[in-house]
């Protein structure tokens, strides 16, 4: 394991192409649209707000797809995926 920022062990996650598509428009509305006013009511400390936002930040890093002209169609697609993967309608 990799030591990360705060000198502790990394935990390595593995998402497919969907659901980081859909964690990412999803965590952008929270943290950027909405400013994160929704969060607030959920957040117990603040550094889950930090935890969130370096999430959202390493999707936005790694997800091509944000700058697609189609953004909103691929989003909408993804959703649909990752539904039917985990066997929802």
């Amino acid at each position: 394991m990799a030591e990360s920022r705060e000198g502790g062990k990394q935990v390595c996650l593995a998402l497919s192409k969907g659901e980081a598509l859909v964690l990412l428009d999803f965590l952008g509305r929270l943290i950027v649209d909405e400013k994160g006013r929704t969060l607030r009511n959920l957040i117990h400390h603040d550094a889950e707000i930090w935890a969130l936002n370096d999430l959202y930040l390493r999707l936005h890093r790694n997800v091509d797809e944000l700058f697609a002209a189609d953004y909103t169609a691929m989003v909408d697609t993804a959703r649909s995926e990752v539904l039917t993967a985990y066997g929802g309608r």
